[in-house]
């Protein structure tokens, strides 16, 4: 994972993604923010939301927002959560 080699990185946000155990290693000096669509039908839910707590239990701090009616895709919603996040001190 690129963002455990940079000096910078206090937050990850991703989008409809599943999150892959072997990549996630500590320490942890940032947050993951994960947005997933319950429509998704090329990641389920389910599936991003198992490995999502995989990954917390590894030691990883952060949320998991699902948004409504979303599918694999970017939407006007999710592009404001995205902003919201990045100026946001989470």
């Amino acid at each position: 994972l690129i963002a455990a080699k940079l000096k910078n990185v206090d937050k990850i946000i991703t989008v409809g993604a599943a999150y892959r155990e072997d990549f996630w290693n500590p320490p942890f000096s940032y947050r993951v923010h994960a947005l997933h669509g319950d429509q998704d039908n090329v990641i389920t839910l389910e599936r991003a939301q198992e490995t999502f707590e995989v990954i917390q239990k590894k030691g990883v701090q952060g949320d998991f927002h699902i948004l409504k009616g979303l599918d694999h895709t970017l939407n006007g919603e999710a592009r404001e959560k995205i902003y919201q996040l990045i100026l946001s001190g989470e």
